[in-house]
């Protein structure tokens, strides 16, 4: 999904309330400044909070800063996905292989999660990003779920994969799982991508729900595909139509609300035209029935 991995560097909320659908954000509380906008800002909870209700934020390395990521999100009536792959995976090359600092580094995302106050259940650990893609073997994977279900033995997990390289089946163990393929004005007219969201849906079990990987951006590659800032309002609208087109989509993660994550000149949803932003919004309230 292209997410900002590398950042390693009160009243307690009840259990979650159970939903059947969830929409938010990637990279909202990590840290991350959009260098397209003024003032710096690290967090942008406050941004997306009447329209969502599950958004990402990053671990550190202090865990009282991991705390505070995930507390701000919880007590704007967010569920919080946590991206823990910099505690469990790192790249050797191109390659994802488990992190030597493992055990050092878990017991971190432990602490900063009791910090927060925040119950596990409103929390879902996001595993790793592309790890087929990035030739990560599949008992690798399954390993690092045994790791943090011995931890939190109900919590859930997720992980985002490529279209160009998924695994073969969504793996036992994940609560969550989905692929990102960008550039299209409507990926239900692609026919590679049904595909992959048909067999992906055929191999799920009890429990398990796709993650729909909502275009979210406006890069180079976009402009090349024929796409201006201003169509990615109907490329988002497609998107949302396709999830309300399926019983297996459990929620929708665009990535990405915050521009310049890939490169100073990738816009974000803040970044576009109004129309984007406004787009988005009746996109959360109605597919989460507010």
């Amino acid at each position: 999904m292209r997410m900002l991995i590398a950042l390693l560097v009160l009243c307690a909320p009840s259990a979650r309330a159970e939903t059947d659908r969830y929409f938010g954000y990637a990279a909202i509380e990590c840290g991350f400044d959009d260098p397209l906008t003024a003032p710096v800002e690290d967090g942008y909870t406050h941004e997306v909070a009447s329209f969502s209700n599950l958004n990402m934020a990053c671990i550190d390395a202090n865990p009282a800063v991991t705390a505070a990521r995930i507390l701000r999100l919880s007590r704007a009536g967010s569920d919080v996905l946590l991206n823990v792959q910099p505690a469990l995976f790192e790249h050797v090359g191109d390659a994802l292989r488990p992190a030597k600092s493992r055990d050092l580094l878990w017991p971190l995302v432990v602490e900063g999660i009791r910090q927060s106050g925040v119950n596990p259940d409103r929390i879902i650990l996001y595993l790793v990003d592309e790890p087929a893609l990035h030739y990560l073997p599949l008992s690798d994977l399954t390993a690092a779920i045994a790791l943090v279900r011995a931890t939190y033995p109900t919590i859930r997990t997720m992980v985002v994969d490529a279209l160009l390289k998924p695994y073969a089946d969504v793996p036992e163990g994940l609560t969550f799982w989905g692929f990102f393929d960008y550039f299209h004005r409507d990926p239900a007219l692609v026919p590679a991508y049904v595909a992959k969201l048909d067999a992906a849906s055929a191999s799920l079990r009890v429990g398990q729900h796709l993650v729909l990987v909502m275009d979210a951006t406006h890069f180079w590659p976009h402009a090349q595909s024929g796409l201006s800032p201003h169509d990615m309002a109907d490329v988002a609208q497609n998107y949302a139509n396709l999830a309300l087109s399926r019983q297996d989509i459990g929620l929708i993660l665009a990535y990405s609300w915050v521009g310049g994550i890939d490169g100073a000149g990738e816009l974000g949803v803040r970044d576009m035209p109004s129309s984007v932003a406004r787009t988005h919004r009746q996109i959360g309230l109605a597919w989460l029935g507010r």
